[in-house]
């Protein structure tokens, strides 16, 4: 999806089960400029969604406990303007199934992973669309 106008946003919530890249994306986002709060699995998401107010979720597709599809569904539900970029490298499946499948439970944007720094802050900072290295 692309060409959406969106307002750039403030907080984000980083919601990835490595916690290596969580942390490279978190440090990534607030040197950035942005105020980033990290999950490491969807259910866990959702506790801080509930608890916290974000203007964009970052989320990896697959992950334990609560996957990144079921994780954009239930956003989807609570705010049906929330942003949402999903991310995958694709594990068992090429990564254009995945968030093709992303993209159908409503997220704004996609990043194939391995992506660089720079492609996810121009997408964060209001180019939706789809990313791939």
């Amino acid at each position: 999806m692309s060409g959406l106008p969106f307002a750039r946003p403030q907080r984000i919530l980083v919601v990835e089960d490595d916690e290596l890249l969580s942390s490279a994306l978190k440090q990534g986002l607030e040197a950035a400029g942005y105020d980033v709060m990290a999950a490491g699995n969807g259910k866990q998401a959702i506790r801080l969604y509930l608890q916290n107010s974000f203007d964009l979720v970052l989320a990896d597709i697959f992950m334990p406990d609560m996957d990144g599809l079921e994780l954009i569904g239930a956003l989807r539900k609570n705010d049906p303007k929330l942003r949402i970029i999903a991310m995958s490298g694709g594990g068992l499946f090429q990564p254009d199934a995945c968030l093709r499948a992303a993209e159908l439970m409503g997220a704004t944007g996609t990043l194939t992973k391995p992506f660089k720094l720079s492609d996810l802050v121009r997408m964060v900072e209001g180019e939706a669309g789809k990313f791939a290295q």
